[in-house]
Parts: C-alpha cells; structure tokens; sequence
C-alpha cells in the first residue's frame, strides 16, 4: 500500500525540462521543449545477444551489446513558439539539417547528448483540436548523463 510519504517523492513527467538546439548548426540556441509538448516517451531500444550452450541444459542467458536510444514527444503546434517555428523550417528537410543537440533535465541529473530528429510531424487531429505537433529525438551515441542538481 502506498503511504503519503511515499508519494511525495514520486518524479512527474511536468517536472521534465526539455531543450533543443534550434540553432541550425550554429552557435547554441536554446529552445524550451516544454512550451508546446505535453506528452514524453523514452526507449532505449537495446540491442540483445543471447547464447543457450549445452551446458545450460536449455536455458540461455543475455547480455545488453548496444542501444539506439529515442525520446519521442507530442503537442499542439503553438505559433510563434520557437522550437514549433523550427520543426516547421525542417519538417521536410534531410540530412545535417536534422542534426541537434538536447538537454533533457530530471530529478536526478541531466542527460545530454547529439541527436537527429526524426518523425518531425506538424499535422492532424480533429477539426476542433489544436494542431499536433510530434517528433522522435534518435540520440547518437553514448549520452552524457551528469546525476546531482539540475538547475544552471
């Protein structure tokens, strides 16, 4: 049974500060992720090896040999806003125009890392809904998670 106490220390995903580089390439610009998007979904997508030896007796064991990390996000399209302003300049751009950088902030530290950003979509929803705004971060390589406070 949870207890009060117990709650107290749950982490909320409104407590997530998320920012993008929308400079394009040039000297950092930061843009608050949070003003437009309400939803954030993390996978590390590893990649697995499992071995079943004849010894095991049928059993097998697994290690982790590689991840694809992703943070896919999903919102209104707010005009005006800068990182839905440049979503919509690289929508349908390839290539280093879709390379960026992120800050991802939590609770316990801050994560950091190169990504290309991937399933950039600004469309769609019911006649009497906001426009959506959604996208799929891909992180290239290893990302820097540095644990401890997270304000500047």
């Amino acid at each position: 049974m949870a207890t009060v106490e117990k709650l107290k220390n749950v982490e909320f995903n409104n407590q997530i500060s998320m920012e993008i580089d929308i400079s394009g390439g040039g000297s950092e610009e930061w843009g608050d992720m949070t003003q437009a998007f309400k939803n954030i979904t993390q996978a590390i997508n590893e990649v697995l090896f499992s071995a079943n030896y004849l010894c095991d007796g049928g059993f097998g064991s697994t290690i982790v040999t590689g991840a694809s990390p992703t943070i896919s996000m999903s919102g209104d399209y707010i005009k005006g806003d800068s990182v839905c302003e440049y979503l919509d300049d690289i929508q349908y751009e390839i290539g280093d125009k879709r390379i960026s950088k992120i800050k991802m902030k939590r609770g316990s530290g801050t994560l950091t890392c190169p990504v290309t950003l991937t399933g950039v979509a600004i469309a769609g929803g019911d006649s009497t809904a906001p426009n959506s705004v959604n996208i799929t971060i891909a992180l290239n390589g290893k990302p820097t998670f540095t644990k401890g406070a997270t304000t500047e």
